[in-house]
């Protein structure tokens, strides 16, 4: 992950149109998704986790904490200090049925938790995820609706 290169992303996600439909773009192992109300780009993503032995696992979450605490102090240089959001309860939501905001419904499916700033009347978020134990841990930037 480059800092720099991914606080120009930040910047440049809070002011981008969302798309009008939801979008998938595959890189590598990785995956950012998009759609009304809401963007998420991988900025960090690990290797796959196919029979890898558990201190593989650990060792890849090590490292994408490492480069989570890096932006967020990068980002909270720019932005002031993050709000921590969890997203443990819009999981519950969802399960339920319940309709949530957009960014809330796709970040629930693979992270738990987010530092979040509120900018131009959109929510910027940084979390690590992980859509499956077997997928890549990536570290995302979020932006959207909340």
């Amino acid at each position: 992950m480059n800092v720099d290169e991914s606080l120009d992303l930040a910047e440049e996600l809070v002011r981008r149109d969302y798309p009008p439909a939801r979008v998938e773009r595959h890189l590598g192992p990785g995956m950012d998704v998009s759609g009304p109300g809401y963007q998420i780009v991988s900025v960090a993503v690990s290797d796959v986790f196919w029979e890898e032995p558990a201190e593989r696992w650990d060792e890849a979450w090590r490292q994408a904490e490492e480069e989570r605490g890096q932006l967020v102090a990068a980002l909270s240089g720019r932005w002031g200090p993050p709000r921590p959001r969890s997203f443990r309860a819009d999981l519950e939501r969802a399960i339920r049925g319940e309709p949530l905001p957009p960014l809330a419904d796709v970040l629930a499916e693979f992270v738990a938790e987010a530092d979040t700033w509120h900018r131009h009347g959109r929510s910027v978020c940084v979390a690590l995820g992980q859509w499956d134990k077997e997928f890549p841990i990536q570290l995302v930037l979020a932006v959207g609706e909340l």
